[in-house]
């Protein structure tokens, strides 16, 4: 059985109204990948017990290493598992990082030439408003905002891939330079030297 390392996350609002926050990463706030390729964090989020919650989005803060790959949020444009937010005293609001399904936190793709070894770290920020009634269908019910970081590590663990040549394609490189020789009439005699 794999065992998922989680980073809880405590977020606590500035005004003593609002009730702690948990949020876990998941698999774990380091990644290792390829070079080209991609890979993001999963997580389970808590709802409140009073107020609904609306994630705005997350975003890398204090890189080591920016030129090594690009992240895109993904939670933000979801906002929530409902109308864009998570509703009081509901199920966790949880995901896995898919990259086909675009869910997840977010998706950090390394780039092509990047070494292997090479590592990028800081800081992750996830940003939220609080609402105390759905926010689609309130006109003034805005609360207030938080943010919460974590510390992430993301690894090169492979050099860039080389493609090889497949069999198919040289083969048919070869057939085809073999048709255009005998097309311009030159003969075996001819290209010995």
């Amino acid at each position: 059985m794999k065992i998922i390392q989680k980073l809880s996350l405590l977020f606590l609002m500035s005004t003593a109204v609002h009730a702690a926050i948990l949020l876990q990463i998941s698999p774990s706030p380091v990644l290792g990948g390829s070079a080209g390729t991609t890979v993001g964090w999963g997580f389970s989020l808590t709802s409140d017990p009073q107020f609904y919650i609306s994630v705005i989005g997350s975003e890398l803060l204090q890189e080591t290493n920016p030129t090594l790959g690009s992240y895109v949020d993904w939670i933000g444009v979801q906002g929530g598992p409902v109308n864009f937010s998570l509703a009081p005293n509901t199920a966790p609001w949880i995901q896995d990082f898919d990259f086909s399904l675009g869910t997840g936190i977010g998706a950090y793709t390394f780039d092509p030439a990047a070494p292997a070894s090479a590592t990028n770290s800081g800081q992750i920020r996830i940003l939220f408003e609080y609402y105390s009634d759905d926010p689609l269908s309130c006109g003034s019910c805005f609360v207030g905002s938080a943010s919460a970081t974590a510390a992430f590590q993301l690894v090169v663990t492979d050099p860039p891939q080389v493609p090889e040549p497949s069999t198919v394609v040289l083969s048919a490189l070869g057939l085809g330079v073999g048709f255009a020789l005998r097309r311009t009439g030159l003969h075996r005699s001819t290209l010995l030297f």
